[in-house]
């Protein structure tokens, strides 16, 4: 191929260097490549914001959403036992009581006069998913089983050994934890002048106790609380949930 050359100076011939200047344009197979390529990195964006950005997002306005749900229904405090009532019954004389209620439970323990342990269900859940659930344990569900299993529900313990009674449950609506266990007095039926005690025990929990009789047998009460992230690490749960336990102990 011959040389263009169209400058010389001083004996020096120089090429020509018009074509470099000319602007270079893809053609042909070249620029169907590369509308390919672009094409490609568009899909490919698409999905990594897609997948990292988008479903993760829907993900969380899902969860939250099942657990504003849950946290909507009847809340534990509304079906609680009063131990006061339940301090002089059986372990089966306790079970009738909570099947006249209308209550599914989960029972652990039902043997005799051995110690009696169950979990009564929300009104709405199954017993078959809720125990599947249970069983899991509350530290490994999401916040919207979490919320489902415990908005509701309540766990039971009559312990026949220190003759003592124990209701446990998550609030969610009171806002704090004193005021929880307040409401939680208020919903026993436990009398302000029957209060022996209030402050913070060695574990961090809010505590009030007292005295009460029942049927010419003494009886201490304490209602204590915590907050429900200190007991079980679940993400999503509001942050003001507490859990509370009542118990209710023969005087000695």
């Amino acid at each position: 191929m011959e040389r263009a050359y169209d400058t010389e100076h001083e004996g020096v011939r120089y090429l020509d260097g018009s074509s470099l200047k000319r602007p270079s344009r893809p053609t042909g197979p070249a620029l169907a490549f590369i509308g390919i390529v672009v094409a490609a990195g568009i899909v490919l964006g698409g999905l990594f914001v897609n997948t990292t950005v988008i479903e993760p997002l829907r993900a969380s306005e899902d969860a939250s959403s099942a657990v504003a749900r849950n946290l909507a229904k009847e809340p534990s405090i509304a079906s609680l036992p009063k131990l006061a009532e339940m301090a002089t019954l059986s372990n089966d004389e306790i079970k009738k009581a909570f099947d006249d209620a209308g209550y599914t439970y989960i029972a652990q323990s039902e043997e005799g006069d051995s110690d009696l342990t169950l979990y009564k269900l929300p009104a709405d859940t199954s017993s078959a998913a809720a125990s599947l659930m249970y069983l899991k344990g509350f530290s490994a569900l999401n916040a919207g089983e979490a919320s489902k299993l415990m908005n509701g529900g309540w766990l039971f313990s009559a312990d026949r050994t220190t003759n003592s009674m124990v209701v446990r449950y998550a609030d969610f609506a009171s806002g704090s934890v004193e005021a929880a266990v307040r409401s939680a007095i208020t919903a026993q039926g436990f009398e302000a002048d029957s209060v022996t005690d209030t402050g913070t025990d060695e574990a961090g929990n809010t505590f009030t106790e007292g005295e009460v009789s029942v049927e010419g047998t003494d009886y201490v009460w304490k209602v204590s609380g915590i907050q429900l992230s200190s007991v079980y690490d679940i993400a999503g749960l509001p942050e003001t949930s507490c859990y509370i336990g009542i118990r209710l102990t023969k005087a000695a």
